[in-house]
């Protein structure tokens, strides 16, 4: 499978092998023959910086993924750029807009996750 700069969804049926597949993907499992590569690099040869380099380039929910209850959806989206990116906070108020209006969510930025649970 090559993907390059899309978003992709792994869906299936409770036991299937989505959540086994994303952790071969982010190298946090190794698997016991094959291969796997990322960004044309084989991740199971890579040590734990380079891998914790891959893993930065990806998002991720798993079924008990959260958002955090006491900030906006906004800040939701932005707190990874914040930690993780020199983008400034105008860059990053704009690709939350943007992520958002990807996701059908345009005008809930301020809203807190249980205001649109449901």
């Amino acid at each position: 499978m090559y993907i390059c700069r899309e978003t992709l969804v792994i869906m299936g049926g409770s036991g299937c092998g989505k959540s086994t597949l994303l952790r071969h993907i982010i190298g946090s499992m190794k698997p016991t023959s094959g291969s796997v590569k990322i960004f044309g690099e084989e991740i199971t040869v890579m040590n734990e910086q380079e891998i914790s380099n891959v893993r930065r380039r990806f998002g991720m929910l798993f079924q008990s993924g959260a958002l955090l209850a006491s900030l906006t959806v906004g800040e939701n989206v932005a707190l990874p750029l914040l930690e993780h990116t020199e983008n400034t906070l105008d860059e990053i108020e704009e690709i939350v807009r943007e992520k958002l209006q990807m996701v059908g969510l345009t005008g809930f930025e301020n809203l807190k996750p249980a205001e649109i649970s449901g």
